[in-house]
Order: structure tokens, then C-alpha cells, then sequence
């Protein structure tokens, strides 16, 4: 299936609520604390929207090299 590119980016932006609740959740759960669960839960994704990025800049590279 084919996805426009705004309704790719609805989809990933709405994965990234349900991602970043989900670890905030668990987070609290765990810690006791709501300020250090969000916190964390922001470094985190934060980590995650990098080291994403980082791949995916990779990847292409690898794909444009490989042709």
C-alpha cells in the first residue's frame, strides 16, 4: 500500500504520541515520578529521532553506492 506523504507523516507522528505515552507510562510506573519519567522518556526519543535519522542517511548512502 501507498501512502501519501502527508498521510505518511500523520501515521508517523501519530506512532510517535503512542510510543512516547507509552514510555512515559511505563516510566512512571517504574520511577515513582512523573518530572523524571518525562525527563527521561525525552532523552530518549530524543536518542531515537537521532540515531533514526543517522540510519536513514546511512541506508541511502549504502543504496546510492551500491548502484
Amino acid at each position: 500500500m501507498y501512502l501519501h506523504r502527508e498521510e505518511l507523516i500523520k501515521k508517523i507522528l501519530a506512532w510517535k504520541v503512542c510510543s512516547m505515552a507509552m514510555t512515559l507510562t511505563t516510566l512512571w510506573v517504574y520511577t515513582g515520578s512523573a518530572t523524571d519519567a518525562a525527563l527521561l522518556t525525552f532523552i530518549l526519543h530524543s536518542m531515537f529521532i537521532f540515531t533514526h535519522r543517522v540510519f536513514e542517511i546511512s541506508w541511502e548512502k549504502k543504496s546510492r553506492d551500491d548502484v
